[in-house]
């Protein structure tokens, strides 16, 4: 609503709100986790030329991983299958009444480090459940 509510990170916005706002996030690089739960919500990048608004994957030790009720799937060459997952940002509510519109942010995982020996699967954006968009 104004600066002097502003948050200082986007899991804080996201904790603060209330289903049906809208986040708008101011452009720059955020190294966090991001997790939205049972909640609607709008959340958007940057829109007043201030860049690009860009959510990077903390250090993978410090991710929260999360244990999904049956495996994702991927195939090929250096492809896990598994049903721990490390999302950088998840959309994780309980059930399809929840609408998440993400819009105008990057997603990085460049500074995640996965070992080579992991079993959980990374991913930048994990959308379960939940209605909406991402664009």
């Amino acid at each position: 609503n104004s600066w002097g509510t502003a948050k200082k990170t986007i899991m804080a916005a996201v904790t603060a709100s209330s289903t049906g706002d809208n986040i708008f996030i101011e452009g720059g690089t955020y190294q966090e986790q991001v997790v939205i739960g049972d909640k609607s919500l709008n959340i958007v990048g940057s829109q007043n030329g201030g860049g690009r608004t860009t959510i990077a994957s903390p250090a993978w030790g410090v991710m929260t991983t999360y244990s999904l009720p049956s495996d994702l799937v991927w195939t090929g060459a250096g492809k896990l299958t598994g049903s721990d997952l490390k999302p950088i940002v998840f959309v994780n509510p309980s059930n399809d009444s929840y609408t998440v519109n993400i819009t105008g942010i990057d997603i990085d995982g460049s500074t995640a480090v996965m070992p080579e020996n992991g079993t959980e699967v990374f991913a930048g954006l994990a959308h379960k459940y939940a209605l909406g968009t991402i664009g």
